[in-house]
């Protein structure tokens, strides 16, 4: 299988000065973790829902709710009792349309 088999033919881009407010809305609304940078039609980059993670932390501003606590976290862990199939394939597409409201235990291939 080759990579042109399997990539988003039309990747959702960002440019370089947009902010990270925005890049994380854009991955909220495409359910994606990455977002190329473009400056123009020229990649200049990546970023990712990581690297938005890390800056924030660094920075000091913990994601937590209103009042600042830590209202908890979910892991694949977590979700792998929800998903148990014993297919890889069925768990990692459960855990990717986590958002998605059609893509149920009950439609995954088994």
């Amino acid at each position: 299988m080759l990579v042109r088999d399997v990539m988003t033919t039309s990747p959702t881009c960002c440019m370089p000065d947009d902010t990270l407010d925005r890049v994380a809305a854009l991955m909220l609304e495409r359910d994606c973790g990455a977002i190329p940078v473009c400056d123009g039609s020229q990649l200049v980059g990546m970023i990712t829902d990581r690297d938005i993670t890390c800056r924030v932390v660094a920075a000091g501003k913990i994601p937590v709710d209103a009042a600042g606590r830590v209202i908890g976290i979910v892991a694949p862990s977590d979700l792998a009792p929800t998903f148990a199939s014993g297919n890889v394939a069925d768990f990692l597409l459960a855990v990717s349309y986590w958002n998605h409201k059609a893509a149920a235990p009950a439609t995954l291939r088994s």
